[in-house]
């Protein structure tokens, strides 16, 4: 899977905010709020509506995990390299009802005298729960193939990406390899 950009350089990248205001906003996170997500702390600090970091967070990164998984799910099960299907489906349509960010936050403690105190603490992304409306396959051989109701989940640390309906790929390959049959019958009969 290809590395995914962090939101702030992403942000940066954009041209919503400058690279030396994306610093000032990882510095302020770190030292006043620890708990809070680089983009809500973006949002505070440059009044950044939160609807248009979310949307460039849907767009750059979330959209980008889940069609990356599905051209390389689909090019493992026919043989074929991520490049070769996304030839064969050129364009993937998420439809997103909803999704939830979860945070893992790690403090540490130390003694002092009968009493344990916080020394620092820091939150981090772990995981994204994500349900689709709709995905659509386009493909260049036919009618697109779509699916409803679809939930992923997806661990950040480990860039790990889980679809609840696990026969989705297997589907597409199904179909793809009926279409490009079928394609490969009509060329011959024409030719």
């Amino acid at each position: 899977m290809a590395k995914i950009l962090r939101l702030g350089w992403i942000l940066v990248r954009e041209g919503v905010i400058s690279k030396e205001q994306m610093e000032q906003a990882l510095d302020v996170q770190k030292r006043k709020f620890p708990d809070q997500s680089l983009g809500e702390v973006v949002s505070r600090l440059f009044t950044i509506p939160e609807e248009e970091i979310e949307t460039i967070f849907i767009n750059h990164i979330l959209f980008h995990v889940v069609t990356d998984w599905f051209y390389r799910e689909i090019g493992q099960k026919m043989g074929k390299t991520s490049q070769e299907i996304e030839a064969i489906i050129p364009h993937i349509t998420l439809t997103l009802n909803g999704y939830t960010r979860l945070a893992t936050r790690k403090t540490t403690f130390a003694r002092k005298g009968k009493h344990f105190h916080p020394t620092s603490s820091r939150t981090a992304l772990s995981q994204i729960l994500a349900e689709f409306d709709r995905i659509e396959f386009v493909s260049t051989l036919g009618d697109p193939l779509v699916f409803s109701g679809v939930q992923i989940e997806y661990d950040v640390q480990t860039q790990h990406l889980k679809i609840g309906d696990q026969s989705i790929g297997l589907q597409v390959k199904v179909r793809l390899t009926q279409m490009m049959k079928g394609s490969q019958k009509a060329a011959e009969a024409a030719g």
